[in-house]
C-alpha cells in the first residue's frame, strides 16, 4: 500500500489518490504526480532483460554496438542510403520510438541509424553520469568513430543532446530536427520534484514511467501500443535503467541552452499541437526558433510523439527540410 499526503497550492494527494484546486498545469513533472492514483498495489518482481523493439524494420537492420570511452551504446543501422539520419530518443525511451519514422526514410532512400542513449533500451546503464550534455558528447564520439555526417532527429530530451553534439560538431552536423523538444529547463516547484521523485524512485516506477508515457498519446496512439510498451517496461527494469531515468530527468540543460546560439546549422523544430508537456507548444516553438532560427511546424492533433501518432506527417516535413538542406 502506497500512503503519501502531499499539499500545495495546486494538487493534494492522500492515499495515492489525485485531486486538483487549482489550474492544471502541464508540466510532464507535475502530471506524473497524477500516477501515483493508479499504483495503490504494486509488487516488486525482477524481469528477464527482453530487448526492445527495434527502430527499424527487422528485415533492414540488425542490433549493433559502438564501445566508447565509458561504456556501450545499442544501435541499429540501415548501411546504405543518400544522406544519413541519426535518430536519437528521449526521456526513458529507446530507439524503437522511431519505428513508423525510420522505415519511412529508409524506403525513401536514407541511410537511417537509430541509436539507445546511455542508459536506455540496449546500451549500457552504467556510465558516468546521466545528462543531456553526456549523451551529446557520446553523439559527438558516435559520429566520430562512424565516420559520418548526419542530420541528427531529436525527440524531447534528445534534442537537447542532438544540439550539443552540433555545437561540438558544426562541420559534421548537416542538419537538426527537434521533434518535441526540450533544449532548455522548465520551472517545477519543491513538491513537484518530491512526488516524482517518490513516483520513480521504488519498485513501482517503471509501471507509473509506462503509464504517464502513455498520456502523452492524445489522438491517435500507434496500433502496437501495448506491444511497445510491455517491451519498453522490461527494458527499464533492467539492472541501472531506472537510476539512469531518474538522473536524467532531474538534470539541468542550461549548459545546451547557454550554446543554442552558436549553432549555425539548419534547423526544423516541430511538435504535437496538444502536446501535453508543453503550456504552449508553438510558443515553445517560436522560442527554439528565436535561439536556433530555422523552421518550425506544428503536427496539428499530435502530442509528444508525432512520428509514433502521424509519421507520415513527420516524414514529408523531415524529407522537405533535406530536400531544401542537401548542400
Amino acid at each position: 500500500m502506497i500512503s503519501f499526503l502531499f499539499v500545495d497550492s495546486n494538487y493534494i494527494i492522500v492515499d495515492a489518490v489525485y485531486t486538483q484546486k487549482g489550474a492544471f498545469m502541464k508540466n510532464r513533472f507535475t502530471k506524473s504526480l497524477a500516477l501515483l492514483s493508479a499504483m495503490i498495489s504494486i509488487t516488486a518482481c525482477s524481469s528477464p532483460q527482453v530487448r526492445p523493439l527495434p527502430g527499424i524494420e527487422s528485415n533492414v537492420s540488425e542490433l549493433e554496438t559502438l564501445n566508447t570511452q565509458n561504456g556501450v551504446l545499442g544501435y541499429e543501422d540501415s548501411q546504405s542510403g543518400k544522406v544519413t539520419v541519426l535518430c536519437v530518443p528521449g526521456l526513458g525511451d529507446t530507439r524503437g520510438t522511431f519505428r513508423m519514422l525510420a522505415p519511412l526514410l529508409v524506403k525513401s532512400g536514407y541511410r537511417v541509424i537509430v541509436l539507445d542513449p546511455r542508459g536506455q533500451g540496449d546500451s549500457d546503464a552504467t556510465f558516468d553520469g546521466y545528462t543531456a550534455r553526456k549523451a551529446g558528447e557520446d553523439i559527438v564520439e558516435f559520429i566520430d568513430k562512424l565516420k559520418i555526417t548526419p542530420i541528427i532527429v531529436g525527440n524531447s530530451s534528445g534534442a537537447a543532446s542532438a544540439a550539443w553534439a552540433a555545437s561540438e560538431r558544426p562541420k559534421q552536423v548537416r542538419g537538426l530536427v527537434f521533434i518535441g523538444g526540450f533544449l532548455r529547463d522548465h520551472p517545477m516547484g519543491f513538491f513537484q520534484k518530491l512526488g516524482l521523485r517518490l513516483a520513480l524512485i521504488g519498485p513501482w516506477g517503471p509501471s507509473i514511467w509506462i503509464q504517464y508515457y502513455k498520456s502523452l498519446f492524445i489522438t491517435q496512439p500507434p496500433s502496437d501500443q501495448e506491444t511497445y510498451t510491455d517491451a519498453l517496461s522490461r527494458s527499464l527494469k533492467q539492472k541501472h535503467h531506472m537510476s539512469a531515468l531518474r538522473q536524467l530527468a532531474f538534470a539541468s540543460k542550461s549548459d545546451v541552452e547557454s550554446r543554442l546560439r552558436e549553432i549555425k546549422t539548419p534547423v526544423l523544430a516541430l511538435a504535437g499541437s496538444k502536446d501535453p508537456d508543453f503550456s504552449n507548444p508553438k510558443e515553445e516553438l517560436e522560442w527554439i526558433h528565436s535561439q536556433l532560427g530555422g523552421e518550425i511546424g506544428v503536427i496539428e492533433g499530435a502530442g509528444h510523439y508525432p512520428q509514433l501518432e502521424y509519421p507520415k506527417d513527420v516524414f514529408l516535413r523531415i524529407e522537405s527540410f533535406i530536400s531544401k538542406n542537401r548542400s
